[in-house]
């Protein structure tokens, strides 16, 4: 959330607090230190995480956009994405999208596509490395269970 210091300390400690009267003077201080700074930035990563923004929403059309059009026109759409996003992993891209297409043409539930889909999502947020560390664990958690 890029808290400050002082605000992420006092978030941390007055969740484990029982409500009572110190909780509530740890909060008035959190308070007083949020009315210090820019909270903005803070509010709209809590929009997105309920997912109430009209930002969020905007980005899920973006990347349901254009998760159909590499569905269909492949490599072109795919070199455009790449021209918009310069910090996009051409070899997992064509991974996904290669898998997402033979899913396709046999019937298969579409799990590249959805994943397809996370991560487009996660480009266009710009929380990519954060994917790519979530996604390389549930690989690894795959493997294990096969």
């Amino acid at each position: 959330m890029d808290l400050p210091e002082q605000i992420h300390k006092g978030v941390i400690q007055a969740a484990d607090m029982p409500p009572k009267g110190a909780r509530k003077r740890l909060l008035k201080y959190i308070a007083g230190q949020l009315y210090k700074i820019d909270a903005a930035p803070i509010i709209e990563k809590i929009a997105r995480f309920e997912h109430k923004s009209a930002h969020a929403v905007r980005e899920h059309h973006v990347a349901e956009r254009w998760r159909d059009r590499l569905l269909k026109e492949g490599n072109d759409a795919l070199t455009e994405l790449i021209d918009d996003y310069p910090d996009a992993d051409r070899q997992h891209l064509r991974q996904l999208l290669r898998n997402a297409q033979k899913e396709s043409t046999t019937g298969k539930p579409p799990r590249s596509a959805r994943q397809l889909y996370k991560y487009l999502k996660s480009l266009i947020t710009g929380d990519v490395e954060e994917f790519i560390e979530a996604d390389d664990v549930l690989d690894d958690d795959e493997e294990q269970i096969d």
